[in-house]
């Protein structure tokens, strides 16, 4: 999306400026559904690729704010993250392999499928390389099972403070949440302008908080949260009861 870094070209010396888009290289190659991995081009989107493993029980775990619009290719030049990234990590953790073009048009197969490789791990370097070995024209990523229960939270705070204490004890308390989100109230507004997703209006700030995994550990990690955030003043506490309202 050009949105991390803003790249702009600019001509040094003399030497003119080269912008490569590979928006419509945006196949999914290849979906190994029986050893969790797809072998992507870089111009697929993030969510389509989510939407495209859903029917097979599994998901694509990185999932930036602007994964509707973000491609693949761009998530492993920049290392990008998510609102999961607490349980899951960023997208070194995700990429297998990658295909890298270099300046002469040579594409190198950064191989990373095999449990251990040889020599120096130069996937590694270029997942989050943005562009200075190469450019990114294929990706093998790691897929991971849908997990079977999936539980948030939304809670209200009068202050940002108190809503920032909450996160402090939650990431120190026995059950670690899966994804925390944290809005102050401009974001709450233009938010639920935007989607009216029912957030509380007047509040300072909102938590926006998720467990997943098996159910006993998810009802664990809501009972948690829930007394937590009450212990910091939460002016409201809401447990979305289904899908829909998740």
């Amino acid at each position: 999306t050009g949105l991390a870094g803003g790249a702009t070209p600019t001509g040094v010396g003399g030497v003119r400026p080269l912008v490569i888009s590979v928006a419509r290289m945006d196949r999914l190659l290849e979906l190994d559904v029986a050893n969790r991995r797809a072998h992507v081009e870089p111009g697929l989107v993030n969510a389509r690729l989510g939407r495209a493993v859903a029917p097979h029980g599994l998901r694509f775990a990185p999932d930036p704010a602007s994964q509707i619009a973000a491609t693949l290719g761009g998530n492993v030049a920049t290392n990008a993250g998510g609102i999961h990234v607490l349980t899951y990590g960023v997208m070194s953790q995700h990429v297998l392999a990658v295909e890298l073009m270099d300046v002469d048009g040579r594409v190198h197969l950064l191989d990373g499928r095999l449990p251990e490789q040889g020599g120096l791990d130069l996937r590694g370097v270029s997942v989050g390389g943005e562009g200075t070995l190469g450019l990114v024209v294929g990706a093998w990523l790691r897929l991971l099972p849908t997990p079977p229960a999936i539980g948030t939270l939304l809670a209200g705070f009068d202050t940002l403070e108190a809503a920032a204490a909450t996160v402090g004890d939650l990431v120190t308390s026995e059950r670690l949440p899966d994804a925390v989100e944290l809005m102050d109230a401009r974001a709450i507004a233009l938010v639920e302008d935007y989607a009216g997703a029912g957030y509380p209006t007047e509040a300072a700030a909102v938590l926006l908080l998720e467990y997943e995994g098996l159910l006993g550990g998810v009802a664990h990690g809501v009972e948690t949260a829930a007394r937590l955030a009450e212990a910091h003043g939460a002016t409201g506490v809401v447990r979305a009861a289904d899908g829909s309202e998740r």
